[in-house]
């Protein structure tokens, strides 16, 4: 739990995790990896206890996900990373983004088994395709 813009939480990010539900559904197995990023962040708020807490710049989520009936492969996966701010609309391609490009800017690994689980090769083509170019996700 972290504090949360109103504006940015019951929006653009509610129609985020309705999409990842969404997803789920359309799959036999789906991973989420849902995260926040504190660097760059100058915002303070506090707890009903008075201690003082950051406030989040952004918010990520990193997908992957497993369907015997894709036609676009097995496993595929997609990231989002949503600075911490209301937005006019909904969650668009423009929004996502591939594993590999958000592991580059939080300097985190996902997905750390997925190359045991399907060979290196293949890992490494799922966390680096584009979502916005796989009709899966939209």
């Amino acid at each position: 739990m972290t504090p949360q813009n109103n504006a940015h939480n019951s929006g653009i990010w509610a129609d985020l995790e309705s999409k990842v539900r969404g997803y789920s559904k359309t799959s036999d197995t789906t991973y989420v990896v849902t995260g926040v990023v504190l660097e760059g962040s100058n915002r303070k708020t506090y707890d009903s206890d008075g201690r003082s807490m950051t406030v989040p710049a952004a918010y990520f989520k990193a997908v992957l996900k497993y369907s015997t009936l894709s036609t676009m492969g097995q496993w595929n996966a997609a990231a989002f990373y949503l600075e911490h701010r209301p937005y006019s609309g909904n969650v668009t391609k423009s929004h996502s983004m591939s594993i590999d490009e958000l592991e580059a800017i939080t300097g985190l690994d996902f997905f750390v088994n997925l190359p045991a689980k399907i060979g290196k090769e293949k890992a490494d083509k799922v966390e680096a395709d584009k979502p916005a170019d796989n009709p899966l996700w939209w």
